[in-house]
């Protein structure tokens, strides 16, 4: 594992909520869902780590300092190895972290008690989202539910909040996320208009940075984060791809290829003077 001129060195924004000491292991790049916001150029690549690259993975995070792990996808729990993988990152003294989709139940209930924190997500309109909703009693690691929020799925306050709530009375944790504009499909999605105005018309002292983006409390206290709105713009997010080759961020690339509407650049018009003004307030 070179170092590739890359510095490993997180740069946290002074209003950051959460500690960004965290090492994204891209596990594998295959998936058993299709989403068409995904993250991963690659999504459906039928590639795994190994266990000497996962194992070198974890000596350079020892070496520099990074104190949680995340394991990632692709769709981590369709890698044959995860559970030994958990276990050794566990061994190692990290916190370790996993975003899922949480289709594979079984392999979920085999990591639990080894994961410090499941977050899964609840993707918009896939026509059975209820087996995502669990009761915190039945589990020893901590649950974490990531609502990606379009107005197509949560078209007013009142059903997003009502959502959250449904989660809370389970004993999940739970949050609120748009979608982060990284292709077509994401771009044309991104707003959710109610929550565009909560963030232009909040007192700027109630926002905060959260995993570097802007982020605030609803009503009910629930923290909702805007993906589409950076405040920390010299972070560095870094990922291990299964092969082991170390990034600084994740290798999406469909930028270039979207086609923008009026309609959502008018809007994103009026919030980025708030997103340029809390820039400057938070220096």
């Amino acid at each position: 594992m070179e170092k590739n001129k890359l510095e490993y060195k997180v740069k946290s924004h002074p209003f950051e909520i959460l500690n960004l000491d965290e090492l994204f292991i891209t596990i594998t790049l295959n998936c058993n869902a299709n989403c068409p916001y995904c993250i991963n150029d690659n999504v459906h690549t039928p590639v795994m780590m190994n266990q000497e690259t996962f194992t070198k993975t974890l000596n350079f995070a020892k070496e520099n300092g990074f104190s949680t792990i995340y394991l990632h996808g692709g769709e981590p729990t369709i890698h044959p190895s995860v559970i030994d993988y958990a276990k050794q990152a566990k061994e190692y003294g990290f916190t370790v972290k996993m975003f899922t989709n949480a289709i594979k139940m079984d392999v979920l209930e085999k990591l639990d008690g080894i994961l410090d924190i499941i977050f899964l997500s609840f993707r918009p309109n896939l026509s059975d989202n209820s087996s995502i909703f669990l009761s915190q009693a039945d589990w020893k690691s901590k649950l974490l539910l990531q609502l990606l929020t379009t107005e197509e799925c949560f078209p007013t306050l009142d059903s997003l909040i009502d959502i959250t709530e449904k989660a809370r009375d389970l004993g999940m944790m739970v949050n609120v996320n748009t979608m982060n504009p990284i292709d077509q499909y994401s771009y044309e999605h991104q707003l959710v208009k109610y929550l565009e105005k909560m963030f232009r018309e909040i007192s700027i002292d109630k926002i905060f940075c959260m995993s570097n983006k802007a982020a605030f409390r609803l009503p009910n206290g629930v923290v909702a984060r805007l993906s589409n709105k950076s405040l920390n713009l010299g972070h560095l997010k870094f990922n291990v791809e299964p092969d082991g080759t170390i990034l600084d961020h994740f290798a999406h690339n469909r930028t270039n290829y979207i086609q923008k509407k009026p309609e959502i650049e008018t809007e994103l018009t009026k919030s980025e003077k708030r997103l340029v003004l809390l820039r400057e307030y938070y220096k």
